[in-house]
């Protein structure tokens, strides 16, 4: 059975947004979250790139369109 692209475009940017944010209160990271923006971090720059490095090369070759049909994509 094939996947609703919704649910699946869904799935990728919902990882990533929780990736970076973090679960939000009212609307705002957590400190921790917002600390990683500004400090350097291989370790996480690394974990970033292997786990969304896929999302990157799709959004590169125009394969991200379907995430612009919502508020969060």
């Amino acid at each position: 059975m094939k996947q609703d692209p919704k649910l699946r475009a869904a799935a990728g940017y919902d990882a990533l947004l929780g990736c970076w944010f973090g679960r939000l209160k009212a609307g705002f990271a957590d400190d921790v979250h917002r600390k990683r923006w500004f400090a350097a971090s291989r370790s996480f720059d690394h974990a970033l790139a292997e786990r969304f490095a896929p999302l990157v090369e799709s959004a590169a070759a125009g394969g991200l369109g379907d995430w612009s049909a919502t508020p969060r994509g």
